[in-house]
């Protein structure tokens, strides 16, 4: 089970980067995930 405090322990920062729209409208927003011990991650896009 994935507690809060387990959580805490594995999940050093998040960042929340400003929205932004392509041409088409669609709303975007990057999101990075640091984590302890191994730091950034970079995962593809879909």
């Amino acid at each position: 089970e994935l507690t809060p405090t387990l959580l805490r322990e594995f999940v050093e920062k998040i960042v929340v980067h400003e929205c932004w729209k392509d041409e088409q409208g669609t709303r975007h927003q990057d999101i990075e995930i640091y984590y302890s011990f191994v730091g950034k991650v970079d995962l593809p896009d879909d």
